[in-house]
């Protein structure tokens, strides 16, 4: 057997061989890359609802899928102490800076401006919201006050006959 021979041969064996790897390769890219989006669009689509369930569980996927990109962690972190420390203002500039180093990290082409003038905590929402928790908190106390007051009734009541 030839030099040419054995090229041939081995070309014959490795070449399927590789050619499976890549395409497993760039499945396993594609759907990477779709799942950082869909995390993308989320956290877009629920900007004016950071308190939403959807937002918070995009936000908490966030770290584990740009675990490569430091500016976007970074982002989460000062994120997360902004919220803690309830401050709107702060944590606007915050969910801005981090959609938009998110959003320029995936190759959109977001100006700056675009993502901040259409997102703020607005302050109507954080009035329901804690009308909300008031009122949860009320009826909360209401039902326990209820539940008192029956088993003082059933205290009073007289016991029934039983005629058999």
């Amino acid at each position: 057997m030839t030099i040419a021979d054995w090229v041939t041969v081995i070309a014959l064996v490795l070449g399927p061989i590789l050619g499976v790897m890549i395409a497993f390769f760039l499945e396993r890219q594609g759907r990477e890359r779709e799942r950082k989006d869909d995390i993308f669009r989320t956290l877009m689509a629920y900007r004016y609802e950071t308190h939403n369930p959807e937002f918070i569980k995009a936000l908490n996927l966030v770290v584990p899928l740009f675990r490569d990109n430091k500016t976007v962690l970074e982002r989460v972190e000062a994120l997360r102490q902004a919220f803690q420390s309830g401050r709107n203002g702060a944590a606007n500039e915050a969910v801005t800076d981090l959609l938009w180093d998110l959003g320029k990290s995936l190759g959109f082409t977001l100006e700056r401006q675009e993502v901040k003038s259409v997102f703020e905590i607005r302050p109507v929402h954080i009035d329901v919201l804690q009308q909300l928790n008031r009122l949860q908190r009320q009826v909360e106390t209401s039902q326990a006050e209820l539940d008192r007051l029956q088993q003082q009734i059933e205290q009073f009541r007289p016991p029934t006959e039983d005629k058999t």
